[in-house]
């Protein structure tokens, strides 16, 4: 009697897989699947976000505030040579 390859662990809280007799579903697959039903359902938010156009507004308005973090006055080169001494200092 062959040996049967375990059974891959869902995590808890998704959805029940549907076991197909014969097919090998490695949890690489499974990850996949995880990974774009994640994206698919942001997109779906997003999408309805969108066309509530008091909502979406809201959430440019945050973007821009969130966009100024950027220019903390941090300049990448003194980023570089922070991490330069670092290396250096080993």
């Amino acid at each position: 009697m062959p040996n049967k390859p375990p059974t891959p662990q869902i995590p808890s809280g998704s959805p029940a897989p549907v076991l197909i007799p014969g097919l090998d579903i490695t949890e690489c697959d499974l990850q996949s699947l995880h990974r774009q039903q994640f994206w698919n359902a942001g997109n779906a938010a997003f999408s309805a976000l969108r066309e509530r156009a008091d909502d979406w507004e809201e959430e440019q308005a945050e973007r821009q505030l969130w966009s100024q973090t950027l220019l903390d006055g941090l300049e990448e080169c003194s980023l570089t040579a922070q991490s330069d001494s670092k290396s250096s200092d080993r």
